[in-house]
Parts: C-alpha cells; structure tokens; sequence
C-alpha cells in the first residue's frame, strides 16, 4: 500500500507538471473518478455538469452514485461527496455547504393518517426509517427548536438504506421522512409530496468533500473541486 500511494503521488507530480505547460483547458485531460450520493447527483450536479465538461473537453469522468462508505484509497477514487461523516486515515475534507432540509409525506398517506400539528403528534404516525448500516435503527427525526436540538421516534415498518428507495417509499405512501428539499424539489412542486410541519425543521445538512492526502492534486481534480465547491 506505501509503495502504490508513493507511485500514485509521482504520477500525480507528473500530472501537476504536465498542467504548468497547459494554460488552455481544452488542453486538460485524464480521468476523473468521483462518488456522490445519486439525490445530490441527480438535482444538483447532472443539470451543471455539461458546462464543466464543455469547458475541459479532455477530461474523462467516471461519476459513480452511492450512499455507501467508500475506501477511498482502495477503490481508487480522486474525491466523494458525502453528507454522512467519512472517517479514515490520509483523507481530506472540504466544507461545501448546507442543505435545507424539509418533511414531507404524499397526499394518500396524509389522506388515510391525516396531518400532524405538532411534534407531539408524530407518535401517531409512521416513518420510513433511512439507515446506512444494516440492522442500525434510524434515530428518528430531528427538530430545531428554542431549547435546542429534540428527537423525535416515531414508528414505521420500513428501514432503507438507499436515498432513491427512501423517496420512492414516501411517493407510495408508506410513511413520512425528512430529507434535503433540493431532492424532492420537483416533487413539492407537482404536488405527489407535501410538506409538513414547516415551523420544525431540522439543522440545515452539511455536505463534505473528501480526498485522499497527496502531496499534489493533479490540476483536473483540482479543478473538478473548485467547480463542485462551486455547485454545490
């Protein structure tokens, strides 16, 4: 492992080098192996991503969509955006904002259960629990409040552990969740999900870049940072 990350570090000296003798960005090239959560790739990075590519023609992207965690050093990725901590030696982080967050439940499970009024009614209702290890319960929902952060559990027959299945179970029905309003912006819009409780919300998200610690970043995964920096 020392000597592959060594390897890794000249290869990237290289790549730094090479881009001091390329000013124009068409000139940029190489891949690019990134991992972000499909909600955050889907409402914010696809509908942006054709004038980063536009503008560096060279550069091949590998953009893979997961919740999971992720080594970055073995899978060989270049960064991840994460909303979840990601702990592990030799990686980076990079703050690149908040996302607000909403709660929100589809017109037939509002229609059969009716809508909650305050916290102390969300005893009364189900949630579609979202759990990145399997067998780890959800901790319920967080709320700010004036005397600071409150829990609240809440029952609920379903746990995923996917961003995709965990907006699809709400569209069916099958409960009520908590999530970052970008992600079901559209959804909000058609009116297929309802917000609830508007005057309790939860903490704005924090969204994190990760990047494993090299000595020099080549200057498209610099760039690509800068952009997501940027995007997000």
């Amino acid at each position: 492992m020392v000597y592959y990350e060594r390897a890794k570090d000249l290869l990237s000296n290289l790549d730094e080098l090479e881009g001091l003798f390329q000013p124009d960005p068409a000139s940029i090239s190489g891949k690019i192996r990134v991992d972000i959560p499909p909600g955050l790739a889907n409402s914010l990075i696809m509908p942006r991503l054709p004038t980063f590519l536009h503008q560096y023609p060279g550069i091949a992207l590998e953009l893979c969509s997961s919740d999971r965690q992720v080594d970055l050093l073995r899978e060989d990725f270049d960064c991840v955006v994460r909303t979840e901590p990601l702990h592990a030696p030799g990686i980076l982080t990079r703050p690149l904002g908040k996302l607000r967050r909403v709660n929100c439940a589809s017109p037939q499970y509002l229609a059969r259960f009716g809508y909650p009024e305050n916290l102390d009614d969300l005893a009364s209702h189900a949630m579609v629990h979202y759990s990145l290890t399997p067998g780890v319960s959800s901790p319920g929902f967080a709320f700010e409040t004036p005397h600071g952060m409150q829990w609240v559990k809440t029952g609920g027959m379903l746990t995923v552990n996917s961003t995709e299945t965990w907006h699809t179970a709400c569209l069916a029905g099958l409960g009520i969740i908590q999530t970052p309003r970008i992600a079901v912006r559209e959804a909000l819009r058609a009116g297929t999900l309802i917000e609830i409780l508007p005057q309790y919300r939860a903490a704005p998200l924090p969204v994190t870049l990760h990047y494993p610690h090299r000595r020099n970043l080549s200057r498209r995964v610099h760039l690509f940072m800068v952009w997501l920096t940027e995007t997000i």
